[in-house]
């Protein structure tokens, strides 16, 4: 949550608070396993709005800044930027870390990307 909007200096959060809210979320078919928790999420609180995005970069945190949006995002984007205010919504997911890089990688990345694959 960016430190202009509403709900930032409320003690305790839950997504029945942001009924109402649009909320900035990655966009369907990018990670599986996170489109399954958001259905759950927007099935329950169906009165919370949609906006999708490609990515959870700086852009997207500097948006959401200006707009005074909530991002839902993975823990792994909670360090882009550390004047949010982050929060579990208490679903039992985990959603797993990938890696990204171009089609057209570097050998070295490529190295890299098999050592990760296939460890030895």
């Amino acid at each position: 949550i960016p430190p202009a909007h509403r709900l930032f200096g409320k003690e305790n959060i839950s997504a029945e608070d942001f009924g109402g809210e649009s909320v900035i979320v990655l966009k369907k078919e990018r990670i599986p396993l996170w489109d399954s928790l958001m259905k759950d999420i927007f099935l329950e609180y169906s009165n919370i709005k949609q906006e999708y995005t490609d990515s959870c970069g700086i852009k997207t945190f500097n948006f959401a800044e200006t707009e005074r949006k909530i991002i839902v995002t993975p823990e792994y984007a909670q360090t882009i930027n550390p004047y949010f205010r982050y929060f579990s919504l208490g679903q039992k997911y985990t959603v797993p870390f990938g890696i990204y890089h171009s089609e057209n990688a570097a050998e070295t990345v490529k190295k890299f990307l098999e050592i990760l694959q296939n460890p030895k």
